[in-house]
């Protein structure tokens, strides 16, 4: 989701240019606030979003998004969900 609707129109752009077939597992991009929007239908929630942005929303993924749900932030950190990248470096 995004407010910008020319953002959305790009995104579905690419999406039809790479021909990513629409079976009901393709990503969503609708022109929306985040913040209204209930997150409990997601399984897989993709973010790039400046940390403050995040800070306001962790409280609200912890809350509404199913268990086994991932969150992939691009960029940065999620708060308070530890180091994405632990298991890479071996600190585990």
């Amino acid at each position: 989701y995004d407010l910008d609707k020319n953002l959305i129109t790009q995104a579905k752009a690419l999406a039809d240019e790479m021909d990513i077939p629409n079976t009901g597992k393709r990503p969503k991009f609708d022109v929306k606030d985040l913040f209204e929007v209930e997150l409990d239908q997601f399984s897989v929630i993709c973010t790039f979003l400046l940390p403050e942005t995040m800070d306001r929303l962790v409280p609200t993924l912890l809350v509404e998004m199913m268990k086994g749900s991932r969150i992939i932030s691009f960029g940065w950190e999620v708060p308070g969900l530890g180091d994405p990248f632990a298991c890479c470096r071996g600190n585990t």
